[in-house]
């Protein structure tokens, strides 16, 4: 009896291996299809094999042809060559995930880079539009960066962008993307945002940076600009509402900095940031 309940529990547990496996199909499907067919083999053999010692007994000639020890062994050895390749696979394709993710992101910053955000941002544009998501693309540039650098030097610039990918991290939320678009400029694309609450949004990220205390005495609290524009007009794609978001933050450069200016969908509006 107590073969018999081993046999059990060993093809019950191969069996929910299987089932796990079989659940990856809409993921890594292709690494585990063989470890998900050679499992399923296996449940089925070790659950006949139970039925098998409890109906005709560990001597009855048809249980040595059908389960006996040879047989069991070229089981154990099939599915052992399985798992090992499958293992490999898995591990070969968590690796170039993993450098794929580190070539997607800025050193400095750690925040997506140019090519990753432009890649990642439009995958998300088209998802939001076709599921009717408002979405706000944002520029930001960080204001009078060169005098900071020039005055008291790289060190003190590069702390200033840091602490702007941290306020962009304290401030943005998990359905955001932002990235280190160049320099000092950033682009922000916002889930479920529109033009006036991208304004707010960035109001927050200005007022997270006015909190940095890491530069010099003299360099005064950091600032950025903002330009900003949503999806209202649908036919935009992501290259066109940057260029128009770009434009915006020029203005608000041009109109004194340490504000956010309203791309064309609503021409004319801005909020002036605090510090």
């Amino acid at each position: 009896m107590a073969s018999i309940a081993c046999l059990a529990m060993m093809g019950a547990a191969i069996g929910l291996a299987s089932v796990e496996l079989w659940r990856e199909r809409a993921t890594s499907w292709h690494l585990v299809r063989s470890l998900a067919v050679a499992t399923a083999v296996c449940a089925v053999y070790y659950l006949g094999r139970t039925a098998g010692l409890a109906l005709l007994g560990p001597e009855s000639p048809t249980f040595q042809l059908l389960f006996g020890a040879g047989v069991t062994l070229l089981m154990a050895m099939v599915l052992l060559v399985v798992v090992s390749s499958s293992i490999t696979a898995l591990n070969n394709a968590r690796r170039t995930e993993d450098l794929k993710e580190l070539a997607s992101r800025d050193a400095l910053t750690g925040l997506l880079n140019r090519g990753g955000y432009l890649q990642q941002a439009q995958q998300r544009l088209r998802a939001n539009l076709d599921a009717g998501v408002e979405t706000a693309i944002v520029m930001a540039d960080l204001d009078r960066f060169k005098a900071i650098n020039d005055r008291f030097g790289h060190d003190a610039g590069d702390s200033v962008i840091r602490a702007f990918s941290d306020a962009c991290r304290s401030t943005l939320r998990a359905a955001d993307l932002v990235g280190r678009y160049g320099g000092e400029e950033f682009a922000m694309l916002l889930t479920g945002v529109d033009a006036e609450e991208g304004v707010r949004i960035a109001q927050r990220i200005n007022a997270a940076l006015a909190e940095h205390s890491g530069l010099p005495d003299g360099a005064g609290a950091p600032t950025a600009s903002f330009g900003i524009v949503d999806t209202r007009n649908k036919a935009a794609g992501l290259q066109r509402l940057m260029r128009e978001a770009d434009r915006a933050l020029y203005e608000a450069k041009a109109a004194g900095r340490s504000r956010a200016v309203v791309g064309l969908a609503m021409a004319g509006k801005e909020a002036r940031l605090t510090s």
